[in-house]
């Protein structure tokens, strides 16, 4: 994992959530460069960080009680994941592998909560960004699992 602050050369510069408009770089964001392979966090870690993924792909899986891992969903440039950070649990229910080399940029969720404070322009686009998250999942959903 290396650690880069390039916000002024991300693709999803216009999209980011912590980025004002104006601004080139965000103290608020952590770039993190992983191999493929890399392990990106684990069920059980400590979720602290949100992630938006800016290049390259990873796989979310989730482990049964039988130990059993299946993929549940695989994430590509300009998706969030990571959203576990934001529920009160602490620690994570999936874990992020680097399926080819990958960046991220992780935002802590202690910024999340301080947006709740703050109210405003960011605060907004956290509540879309959730929105448009939960109305993804829902079309996912197969049918019977959907009306239930």
């Amino acid at each position: 994992m290396v650690r880069n602050r390039t916000c002024s050369l991300c693709a999803f510069r216009g999209k980011c959530l912590l980025l004002p408009q104006g601004e080139r770089e965000s103290p608020a964001v952590k770039q993190l460069k992983f191999k493929k392979g890399s392990l990106i966090y684990s069920c059980d870690d400590r979720a602290e960080d949100v992630y938006l993924l800016s290049t390259g792909s990873v796989a979310l899986t989730l482990t049964d009680a039988l130990g059993n891992e299946r993929i549940i969903r695989f994430v590509g440039p300009g998706d969030v994941f990571g959203l576990d950070a934001l529920v009160p649990q602490k620690t994570r229910v999936t874990t992020a592998v680097a399926r080819e080399r990958t960046q991220v940029c992780a935002v802590a969720r202690a910024t999340f909560e301080s947006f709740a404070g703050s109210g405003g322009e960011r605060l907004w686009r956290v509540v879309e960004l959730l929105g448009r998250l939960f109305i993804e999942s829902e079309l996912e959903k197969p049918k019977s699992q959907a009306r239930a």
